[in-house]
């Protein structure tokens, strides 16, 4: 369920802010979990409100693909220098 979504001018997206509207947004409402991108200071602040944090599934995989993605271009990069040679 969304609760509240709002789109926030970037100097003001900071760790306060976040805190500040996630508890406004959330005051009524019993809380189990708050599924959120990777931003550093989520886990801290849902924590505080007494949910449990997790990482919505395209962002899990954005971030793995982030990973492998140095690895999977060198090994291209590989197999196609190997078939020319072939």
């Amino acid at each position: 369920m969304i609760i509240n979504d709002e789109l926030i001018p970037k100097n003001q997206f900071n760790k306060e802010y976040i805190e500040m509207f996630l508890k406004e947004s959330t005051a009524n409402i019993k809380l189990d979990t708050i599924i959120t991108d990777g931003y550093r200071s989520y886990p801290e602040i849902i924590e505080g409100l007494g949910a449990k944090h997790q990482l919505c599934t395209f962002h899990i995989m954005q971030n793995l693909m982030t990973k492998l993605n140095p690895y999977i271009n060198t090994k291209k990069k590989t197999h196609r220098i190997t078939n020319k040679s072939k």
